[in-house]
Order: structure tokens, then sequence, then C-alpha cells
């Protein structure tokens, strides 16, 4: 049984800032992201406690996946000063994602697993210059 709901903007916001006050920061310079919603085409939507932290440095920028044991290098896929701002990171042959932040600060994370079974995730949250 597919389950959706929708989360207010302003709830969504509220949420998003206490999650990122109780996860420690990993990058000094780039971006703290939560992502407090999650979903996929076979279950639909469900709440979600995703962190995300890009790491923004001369030679690039890096990503650090709550579910991820590193850091995984990304690629910006946006010109800076460009909104949105849009980043690329995957480990070969385990998942790739997309990540795109507003100019207001709300994100989405496209998830892709390179197992076939597995859906594709799209996580909903809201992001911060850090």
């Amino acid at each position: 049984m597919a389950r959706s709901f929708m989360i207010s903007g302003k709830a969504a916001a509220l949420t998003a800032l206490a999650l990122n006050a109780a996860h420690p920061a990993l990058a000094e310079d780039g971006f703290s992201c939560v992502f407090t919603v999650a979903c996929d085409d076979t279950r639909g939507c469900d709440v979600a406690d995703i962190m995300t932290e890009i790491a923004l440095a001369e030679d690039g920028p890096t990503v650090f996946l709550s579910a991820a044991p590193d850091h995984i290098s990304a690629r910006r896929l946006s010109d800076e000063g460009e909104t949105p701002i849009a980043f690329a990171a995957d480990i070969p042959g385990v998942e790739a994602n997309l990540i795109t932040i507003n100019a207001d600060g709300t994100a989405s994370r496209s998830h892709q697993s390179a197992d076939p079974a597995q859906p594709t995730v799209t996580y909903f949250g809201t992001c911060q210059e850090i």
C-alpha cells in the first residue's frame, strides 16, 4: 500500500532547522542539508532524517552522506553564482546522487542504486550555507 502525505513549508523548515542543529558539521565551507521527506515509485512518500553535507574546497566539492562511511568526490554541475546549485556524486558500481539546492534553501537529492531492483529515491528538505 503506497503512503502519501504532505508536510507544510513551515513544518518542513522547522523540522530541518531542528535536525541541522542536532547533526555536527563535517564541512567547514559549503552546505549542510537535512532531507525530511523520502519518495519513491513503489512506496510513495514517508518521513526521513537524511543528513548530507557538501564541502567546497579548491580541489573540488566533496559530499558527506549520512549513510556512507567516508566522503565522496563530487562534481559541481552549475556555474558559480547560478541557481539552482547542483552537484553530482557517485560511488561507481554502488550508487549515484544528484543534489539540487534552490535559491530559497529548499533542496532535493535523487539517489539511484546500482541495483536495478532498488527504486530511485528522491529526498526533499533544506540546505543552508556553512
